[in-house]
């Protein structure tokens, strides 16, 4: 009777460990997020950053049609990952304008949320999504030794 209660007391253990690790790999799998397809936006937006900015950008979105909601501008874009700014609307203007600068060779993924500014919009066009890229900022200095010329003059090329 006790070796069959051990068996059962295994199987159980063994089934509880499997579903633990089961849970445990699946909740360290990322999100992905992936850029939106442009032409299914026209409809709603006309102009949006390019792919690649520089490090002190202004990201502006520009809508075709006036917002039909009520919203909080600071709710509008999401940046990923996340950067403290400013979102500015004029209009049907709306532009997130970064308080520090942005990193050097980094990618960014850039969210402009259409469900809290238009209130009959299809679940697919709710959220606008555009991949972007920092430029690289390269630049050598290389000089050579000094050359002294006088007591108070010296040079150096480079």
């Amino acid at each position: 009777m006790k070796l069959q209660l051990l068996k059962e007391m295994r199987k159980i253990l063994g089934s509880l460990a499997l579903i633990c690790l089961m849970l445990m790999a699946n909740s360290c799998k990322k999100s992905v997020t992936t850029e939106s397809n442009v032409n299914e936006f026209s409809e709603y937006i006309s102009v949006f950053p390019d792919k690649l900015i520089s490090v002190t950008p202004n990201l502006k979105f520009v809508l075709k049609k006036k917002a039909t909601t009520n919203f909080d501008a600071n709710e509008i874009i999401t940046v990923s990952p996340d950067i403290k700014g400013e979102v500015a609307v004029n209009e049907n203007e709306i532009a997130f304008i970064p308080v520090e600068k942005l990193k050097s060779n980094q990618e960014y993924l850039v969210t402009l949320h259409l469900s809290n500014l238009y209130e009959d919009i299809d679940e697919e066009l709710k959220d606008f999504t555009v991949k972007l890229k920092t430029k690289e900022l390269l630049f050598n200095v290389s000089l050579q030794s000094p050359s002294v010329y006088t007591k108070d003059l010296y040079a150096v090329e480079g």
